[in-house]
């Protein structure tokens, strides 16, 4: 009797298995179904779509099952043949205030794959709130494989939400475009467990988040949530403009790009990497590009056009990637808050024949403060090797600080032809605001500054703390190279400066013509000839990364002099 059940028990469940990887077709023209749904819940492991787009309306939910959903056949014939005709099948929502895609399930982690797909008009609403794709406290493994989601509505996510649960989802050459939501137009993830990895082939550059718009919140590409992770990896085409990477986003609020909030975290690099044998492009650099907080322009609200970062565990990592061209009314390229830390940091791989250029923060704009960067409320902020150039603002062309436990570390960074928003000249490079007990500090080390359009101080510091080491400033058509009120605690060591009277004190801090190789042409190395920069400090501060083309700090030139020691300062260690 117990065998009798034990073998019936088998061949159900051996039945169910087969059954559960079985495949079914969807179509018109002889498939087996001419519903997604009805092909779900008979229990298909995989279905294969060759609907056609014109007559493709339909909204489905997939609840507790793994699933593979795969388009781009032109026949049913070709979809049992697995014979792909190389598109993807548009699936467009019908039912009203209805995401197309609905996901649920947590008994179990329940593996659900989407393959040449086409989403687009869904519109979220209740516990599912984004458009296209939306989790509500699922467990689950997502595939994304050459899926556009495109022209969703939602209240969280127009294109994309995972709301709660244990949720990793996967895309490769994912393309998120023309969504809206109040919050996250493109993406809106919450939750500690929910992870988003986002790449592209070896034939592609990854993935696209552009032209979505958070109509009442933050996040106009991407907003991430209470202690969700999106890790990245795009890689431009050519060194021109892309439109893969993160692009032309928009949110009325903060976080143009991608805002990271409440213990979220964001790690977007141009490197090579691989996850489950997917790897992406890795000869060029990132795209970060064309977004606005506080739109439309000219933003007179807002905070950070690409990246907004809030909260004291939020965390951005940015490695690889091109900053250009963002808007805001507070840090054009950056702004991070309430203990948030942003990390720009240069790949230890080269890039391009600029050197330095893989990492740039260049041509953002911000009307009232911050034009690349703007810190306040105990923000930490560490940029490396990076490029900073024609960014706009009125306080602070580059950055501005303020409050206590604010901090931004600069090394081996580049920073140029920074200017005025309007037809004002800009107030400083950089311009810290504090009081006592509440001072922010800027730390500066083996960093060039050079060629910026200001009238006042280049730094200008209103009660914070500035340490600047073995770097150049050289500014001739500037009055004053610094400006500061209630200034404690400040340190400069090892300068080469064009007028070191506006300087107080500091130890080898000397004037001088750095002789950069051309900068008319935006060539910031120095000449190892003839520049007084060779050879002129020594290992007082530690550098913790190798100079702008990668080369070894502190190697002894034989034919010059050391002024004090073998290491050359700004950003270029002449070889």
């Amino acid at each position: 009797m117990h065998v009798k059940l034990l073998m019936t028990l088998w061949m159900l469940m051996a039945s169910h298995l087969l059954f559960a990887q079985s495949v079914a077709t969807v179509g018109f023209d002889g498939c087996d179904y001419s519903s997604i749904q009805t092909a779900i819940n008979a229990g298909h492991g995989e279905i294969r779509i060759s609907l056609p787009s014109w007559n493709n309306r339909q909204n489905f939910r997939i609840q507790s099952r793994d699933v593979k959903i795969k388009g781009g056949y032109s026949s049913c014939r070709n979809a049992e043949l697995n014979r792909s005709d190389n598109f993807r099948t548009r699936i467009s929502g019908i039912a009203e205030s209805q995401p197309v895609i609905t996901i649920l399930g947590n008994s179990r982690e329940f593996r659900i794959t989407l393959e040449n797909l086409d989403i687009v008009q869904g519109t979220g609403s209740g516990f599912f709130p984004g458009g296209g794709i939306s989790s509500f406290n699922a467990k689950t493994r997502i595939t994304l494989t050459n899926t556009s989601i495109r022209s969703n509505l939602g209240h969280l996510g127009g294109g994309i939400a995972l709301v709660g649960g244990q949720n990793s989802l996967i895309a490769t050459d994912l393309i998120v475009v023309g969504n809206s939501a109040t919050k996250g137009g493109g993406i809106y993830c919450s939750g500690s467990q929910n992870t988003l990895l986002l790449t592209g082939n070896t034939r592609s550059a990854g993935f696209q988040i552009r032209e979505n718009e958070a109509t009442n919140g933050n996040g106009g590409g991407v907003s991430l949530n209470n202690g969700c992770t999106l890790i990245a990896f795009a890689g431009a085409e050519n060194r021109g403009f892309s439109i893969n990477g993160i692009i032309a986003n928009n949110a009325s609020g903060n976080g143009g790009g991608v805002a990271v909030e409440s213990g979220a975290s964001f790690i977007y690099s141009g490197d090579k990497s691989c996850f489950y044998n997917r790897c992406r492009n890795d000869v060029n650099p990132a795209f970060f590009s064309a977004n606005t907080a506080g739109a439309p322009l000219p933003a007179t609200s807002g905070y950070g056009g690409a990246l907004f970062v809030s909260g004291s565990n939020s965390y951005a990592y940015i490695t690889r990637v091109l900053v250009l061209g963002n808007n805001a009314a507070y840090g054009g390229g950056f702004a991070a808050t309430a203990g948030g830390s942003i990390e720009m940091i240069h790949s230890s791989q080269g890039c391009d024949s600029r050197g330095f250029a893989c990492n740039e923060l260049s041509g953002n704009s911000a009307r009232y403060a911050g034009g690349a960067v703007h810190l306040s409320s105990g923000a930490q902020v560490e940029i490396s090797k990076t490029s900073m150039a024609e960014n706009q603002s009125t306080f602070g062309t580059v950055a501005w600080l303020s409050d206590a436990n604010t901090k931004l570390n600069l090394e081996g960074s580049v920073m140029f032809k920074n200017s005025p928003f309007s037809e004002f000249r800009g107030i400083s490079v950089f311009f810290l605001t504090g009081r006592s007990g509440a001072r922010p500090e800027l730390n500066m080390s083996y960093s060039t500054i050079a060629d910026n359009d200001v009238n006042r101080p280049v730094i200008n510091n209103l009660g914070g703390i500035v340490k600047l080491r073995s770097s150049i400033i050289y500014e001739p058509d500037t009055s004053k190279l610094y400006s500061a009120t209630n200034d404690t605690g400040s340190l400069f060591d090892c300068l080469l400066v064009d007028d070191r009277s506006t300087i107080p004190g500091g130890y080898m801090v000397i004037e001088g013509n750095p002789r950069f190789v051309n900068p008319a042409a935006e060539n910031y190395h120095i000449d190892k000839r003839t520049s007084p920069a060779v050879d002129f400090c020594d290992d007082f501060t530690q550098p913790n990364y190798t100079d702008m083309d990668n080369e070894s700090r502190g190697v002894d030139d034989p034919s010059r002099t050391n002024r004090i020691g073998p290491f050359d300062v700004g950003a270029d260690e002449s070889l």
